[in-house]
């Protein structure tokens, strides 16, 4: 019976340090980060109500009012903005750099 109770809670520390470094792979840390972001921006930025309002007439009108969108916001959304888009381009950059890893080891 001791020996059981003892295989269970080495088990489980096993298990347990087998999620964690799943969960801390650096792709997923950085997924984590843009959804969290992502979320955060858009409680605070109604996404509906900005796509209404852009004049999709012409691309500098749609440039413009975007640029001015972004700068009429409060500094907080600015840097959220910021944060989600350099996420972006951190998750982009990962998965090409994996892909062209991936087609070398295969030829």
């Amino acid at each position: 019976m001791k020996n059981r109770n003892l295989q269970k809670s080495i088990m489980r520390r096993v298990y347990t340090l087998w999620l964690m470094r799943k969960l801390t792979k650096p792709f997923l840390v950085k997924f984590y980060i843009f959804f969290v972001l992502f979320w955060q921006l858009v409680r605070e930025v109604s996404v509906g109500n900005v796509l209404e309002n852009v004049p999709f007439t012409d691309m500098a009108r749609s440039t413009s009012f975007f640029i001015n969108a972004f700068w009429g916001t409060e500094r907080t959304v600015q840097i959220v903005f910021l944060g989600v888009i350099a996420t972006i381009l951190f998750l982009a950059r990962d998965i090409l750099l994996h892909e062209k890893r991936s087609k070398l080891t295969i030829a």
